[in-house]
């Protein structure tokens, strides 16, 4: 039998000729003192702290099937405060750790959780507060709707974390490096330099992304509503969520339990199919800069624990937050069409539909098309007039924009004149109002105003479309972009 001693770090038993130790990855590896007793030798371990950070034995001796059965029983002794191996514990044939190129991470043998196991701790952590929301009122405010969405995600996580202990406990006997969760020698230097790894990832793809993007970076519609369309209370949740629930919960998903079930198989099958899944998982296969974040911390796993992946997580999406505020708290945006016949400003949460503006067949065309996350919705187009057309032909126009059958509403009310920067371009203006019920059962209410600048031989057309629960908050930022519009003629 191959000679073994304890590690004098951590007391795990390793072979006596071992460059480093299996347990704890002490290297070089040091041994306590032993002494001999009949044909066996006893071995007297340094004291080993029992917890999340000490890792149980490995049993990697022989890769088997990643699904199959546990072949080793999770010891029965008692666990102590403090504990080291019995003196005469029997050491297991295969007892080694698995190490990759000299790598530094020790990881269990067998992964004896079941895929259904899997989906267990996804439905509670995206399921459950999925599920319950669907009770959030809707008669609310949108700010309202998203803070108790953000409380309902908070405790989905909450409860995945709990069946995440207790799938190590019952199905690994505590081992938690079969998640990737090992102590590392440098606890603050892994999760530093995580950190510094997950902000490298981004600086890397912000060149690309602003280049796609039309040099400009462009806010996806989840960020638009963490950041622009909560209260503040909402944007600490969000915080929250994004900084610290998301990174645990997501790697211990897709870096933990699923990358270390298909690692037993194929590392490049664990790093491809964990990473494609976690993008898909955030509503699209096609979401680049998710590529380069789940890549990253893939490739990374294969010798870093589950803490500096968390870290990198963490940091990239605190910067993501951080970028999301600084463009959505800036002053407002100016627009001006290519012949600059006019300027208006919106918000610079109101986000650009650059696919939507175009040129119309009968002349005109849409310029600018705006919306926010909550689904609110801005469309200023102009289309030209007959010669002679007065400010008192508007309602007529007005009317013919209704009959169109191109607006989203069931109903409108009849046209009245508003009060639209008064004395200025749009004086004179008439709008009419109505609604619709999205098949969603939200209702969508409209708002249309079209307007005869002085001197134009143009109409103006302003559409404003906004989910009854986000009309309070959506309004008044139309409002100011109205006021906003300045001709230059």
């Amino acid at each position: 039998m191959t000679e073994r001693a304890a590690c004098a770090a951590c007391g795990g038993l390793n072979p006596a000729d071992a460059g480093f130790c299996g347990q704890c990855l002490a290297s070089p590896f040091r041994a306590a003192e032993s002494q001999e007793a009949g044909s066996q030798q006893v071995v007297t371990p340094a004291p080993q702290l029992v917890g999340v950070g000490a890792p149980a034995a490995s049993f990697a001796g022989s890769f088997q099937s990643f699904d199959s059965p546990a072949s080793t029983p999770a010891a029965s002794t008692p666990v102590t405060a403090f504990q080291g191996p019995p003196p005469s514990a029997a050491v297991p044939a295969a007892g080694r750790a698995i190490a990759s190129e000299g790598a530094r991470t020790a990881r269990s043998g067998e992964v004896r959780w079941r895929w259904p196991h899997l989906w267990l701790f996804g439905f509670c952590a995206w399921g459950i507060p999925r599920i319950l929301s669907a009770a959030i009122s809707q008669s609310q405010s949108f700010s309202q709707i998203v803070d108790q969405g953000l409380i309902l995600q908070i405790v989905g996580y909450a409860i995945a974390a709990v069946v995440a202990f207790a799938l190590v406990t019952k199905q690994q006997g505590g081992d938690w490096t079969s998640l990737g969760i090992a102590r590392p020698a440098d606890p603050m230097g892994e999760v530093l330099k995580g950190a510094g790894f997950g902000l490298l990832l981004l600086a890397a793809w912000m060149p690309i992304g602003f280049m796609l993007g039309g040099r400009r970076f462009e806010l996806d519609r989840l960020m638009q509503i963490l950041v622009g369309e909560t209260s503040g209370i909402g944007l600490l949740l969000a915080g929250v969520v994004l900084v610290v629930g998301a990174p645990v919960i997501e790697e211990i998903y897709y870096r933990g339990m699923l990358y270390e079930k298909l690692a037993r198989r194929s590392t490049w099958l664990a790093i491809i199919l964990s990473s494609v899944l976690f993008v898909a998982a955030h509503g699209s296969l096609v979401i680049l800069p998710l590529y380069v974040l789940a890549f990253g911390v893939a490739w990374k796993r294969r010798t870093k624990t589950l803490w500096f992946t968390m870290a990198a997580h963490g940091a990239w999406n605190f910067a993501v937050l951080c970028l999301a505020a600084l463009i959505i708290f800036s002053p407002a945006e100016s627009f001006s069409p290519p012949d600059g016949s006019y300027s208006i400003a919106h918000p610079a949460s109101w986000r650009r539909v650059r696919e939507a503006e175009r040129e119309l067949p009968t002349g005109g065309g849409i310029d600018l098309a705006l919306e926010t996350g909550s689904g609110s919705a801005v469309v200023l187009k102009r289309a030209p007039v007959s010669p002679g057309t007065s400010v008192e032909d508007v309602p007529m126009l007005l009317d013919r924009v209704y009959r169109s059958g191109t607006l989203p509403v069931d109903s409108m009310e009849i046209p009245q004149p508003v009060a639209v920067n008064s004395g200025g371009p749009l004086d004179g203006a008439w709008q009419m109002r109505g609604s619709m019920t999205a098949p969603s059962g939200v209702e969508i209410r409209t708002r249309v105003i079209v307007a005869l600048p002085r001197g134009w031989e143009q109409a103006v057309t302003i559409v404003f479309v906004c989910p009854l629960p986000a009309c309070p908050s959506a309004e008044p930022e139309f409002n100011s972009i109205l006021g906003s519009f300045q001709p230059n003629v």
